[in-house]
């Protein structure tokens, strides 16, 4: 089963700072954008979002004009080594849109080996939806899926373009942007070096 994050939004200001260890889930403001934490144990994580962020869509997420998801599930349901859990992991999503379409959908996946990672890089091109409130359909949604701990991790990008290389460049922006903790994250202790300009703390 998937297991969907629901993000909590807290926006600690620098100059009036409220602290709980209990914020499993949020967003600190940075100069520069937000930082979302996820305390998760030891699959907690870190998010630097640089650029101008809208989270008011929650589970979607706006960053720079581009709309991304950010979904987990489970590393034990979906096989024994990496890449049968990534292709798995690709497989689960799209038995679920192929139900939710009623047809075949059409897809191609490229692994990577990046920041000693392996990485699944996928899309599908979704059916043109044509209306007045749909100024740009989304042309191809592109995935980066990933593993870490008992974790997969997937970031997801609705694109309008259809640009592969932009989309490519977009996602593994996102990835660069994740530090991992081994375990909960102490929220005072991020605070206070994010006012220092920084964006993570290490363990």
């Amino acid at each position: 089963m998937k297991i969907k994050s629901t993000l909590i939004i807290f926006l600690f200001l620098t100059l009036n700072i409220a602290y709980s260890q209990e914020n499993k889930q949020g967003a600190i403001k940075t100069k520069d954008g937000l930082i979302l934490y996820f305390n998760l144990e030891n699959n907690s994580y870190t998010l630097n979002l640089l650029g101008k962020t809208d989270l008011s869509n929650y589970p979607f997420m706006n960053l720079n004009d581009k709309w991304f998801e950010i979904q987990t599930g489970s590393k034990s349901e979906f096989g024994n080594n990496p890449k049968n859990i990534l292709t798995n992991y690709m497989n689960w999503e799209l038995d679920y849109l192929k139900n939710e379409f009623k047809k075949e959908i059409k897809t191609k996946n490229n692994f990577i080996e990046y920041n000693k990672m392996l990485l699944n890089f996928w899309q599908y091109n979704p059916p043109i939806i044509k209306t007045k409130e749909i100024i740009n359909p989304v042309k191809t949604t592109y995935f980066i899926d990933f593993i870490h701990n008992d974790l997969v991790n997937r970031f997801s990008y609705a694109s309008s373009s259809g640009n592969e290389l932009e989309a490519k460049k977009f996602l593994l922006k996102l990835v660069d942007g994740i530090h991992f903790y081994k375990s909960n994250i102490d929220l005072k202790k991020l605070q206070e070096l994010v006012i220092k300009g920084k964006a993570y703390y290490n363990e």
